[in-house]
């Protein structure tokens, strides 16, 4: 059976145009960050059907939602909200029941959809570094979903490797999480670059669920069991300094070797220190050690 197609139109094709130029993206740029030729984009510019498999990819590479609805002006959340009531992440192998018996199946469905989109975004991000000098990092792009997802402290490490090495971690999260008898006991992210790439399904797979009317407000929970204990990647998100010299700075970031700490370890000065150089003083504030 041929795939379902989403009806163009002049004015849809409109509204690609226009929302490209705004980002001011060519051609080839949208169509790359689509995953899909420059023709098929021409096309859709010039109002064809969108083959529904590739709906998600444009959106994605527009930084849209959804399509917008022509005919309103407004986008059109009925259609993909439909999409996620009756998206089946078994179908897609991406089951993690684990989740579903824990937190229900709207975190299944956002663990499963999340690494899908997650994998669109780095993909686009790999065919663009590829394109430049070795050495190359997101910062240095034009257009870069990872830009900005990641602790802003290694900016300038995350070249084609790291990113190719992110890719690595999700698909393979992919093929172990559905088969995980639990995802808490051992927990699924084992190093930093686990946890940090937990933390990116999620977030992606909540802003689509959230489009659709999905109840995903306990997401933050899902991750803390997931990761936990999760403050060392909090505290870099929180744009804290970490030692260079500490046990999980960037070298180490999926080194199994180096993992995050114990489940049942207890956060004590001692580690916070030895993490990002920090002390706690006798109220529970932070300095920096000398």
């Amino acid at each position: 059976m041929p795939p379902r197609t989403v009806a163009g139109g002049a004015e849809l094709g409109a509204a690609i145009r226009t929302r490209r130029e705004e980002l001011d993206m060519s051609i080839e740029d949208a169509a790359q960050r689509a995953g899909i030729g420059s023709e098929t984009w021409r096309r859709y510019e010039t109002g064809s059907n969108i083959r529904k498999d590739k709906v998600r990819a444009v959106c994605s590479a527009l930084r849209w939602s959804v399509l917008p609805d022509t005919s309103s002006g407004e986008p059109d959340d009925d259609e993909l909200g439909k999409d996620w009531k009756e998206y089946d992440p078994k179908k897609d192998g991406l089951y993690v029941e684990d989740l579903e018996l824990n937190f229900g199946l709207d975190a299944a469905k956002t663990f499963a959809w999340g690494s899908d989109v997650l994998l669109d975004h780095i993909k686009g991000d790999l065919e663009e570094l590829a394109r430049r000098p070795r050495g190359t990092h997101l910062g240095e792009l034009g257009h870069s979903w990872l830009d900005g997802a990641l602790p802003e402290q290694w900016l300038v490490r995350y070249d084609y490797d790291f990113v190719f090495r992110l890719k690595a971690t999700i698909e393979q999260l992919r093929r172990t999480a559905p088969a995980a008898k639990s995802i808490m006991m051992p927990r699924l992210a084992q190093t930093v670059g686990e946890g940090i790439v937990v933390r990116l399904i999620l977030e992606q797979g909540d802003v689509f669920a959230d489009m659709y009317g999905a109840d995903t407000d306990g997401w933050p929970d899902w991750y803390d069991a997931i990761v936990e204990p999760d403050w060392i990647i909090d505290l870099m998100y929180d744009g804290r300094y970490m030692s260079e010299d500490g046990p999980w700075n960037f070298e180490n970031w999926f080194d199994p070797t180096v993992p995050l700490p114990d489940l049942h370890d207890y956060v004590t000065p001692e580690m916070v220190e030895k993490a990002f150089g920090l002390t706690t003083t006798s109220d529970g504030a932070e300095s920096t050690s000398n």
